[in-house]
């Protein structure tokens, strides 16, 4: 999964990176160790207006005591993701990684009504060849 940082195959927004902080200090440890994967653009701050509007029970968790909230920057940023094409003029092939269930309002139900599927950590892992 290293090199899948490295070379940014997988990257996430600052909002993730940030979420992190309040857990796992031994993840936040090993992902702060790819600065290079963690991202934020223009296209992604742009996307995220529209999506906001299109879905706004997105922009809060519901509770007022939660520090971070990153689920509309995991969906804007994949969007802005797949919206750019390369210099091939391929899309690039953009998934959502979450254990996030697929229910209305959340991550995989919303990323899917803009083409984005979404899978979970344990998929994304045998996917990228990951022996166990």
């Amino acid at each position: 999964m290293e090199k899948e940082f490295i070379t940014k195959r997988l990257v996430l927004p600052k909002e993730v990176y940030f979420e992190l902080t309040l857990g796992n200090p031994l993840i936040y440890d090993w992902v702060s160790k790819f600065p290079n994967a963690i991202v934020e653009n223009v296209e992604m701050y742009a996307t995220m207006k529209d999506l906001l509007n299109e879905f706004p029970k997105l922009a809060s968790k519901g509770n007022k005591k939660v520090k971070y909230h990153a689920d509309p920057h995991i969906i804007s940023l994949a969007i802005a993701y797949s919206n750019n094409i390369n210099i091939f003029l391929e899309k690039p092939t953009v998934k959502i990684i979450t254990e996030e269930k697929n229910a209305p309002e959340k991550i995989p139900w919303i990323a899917a009504k803009y083409g984005i599927p979404s899978l979970k950590l344990l998929d994304y892992l045998v996917e990228i060849g990951v022996v166990f």
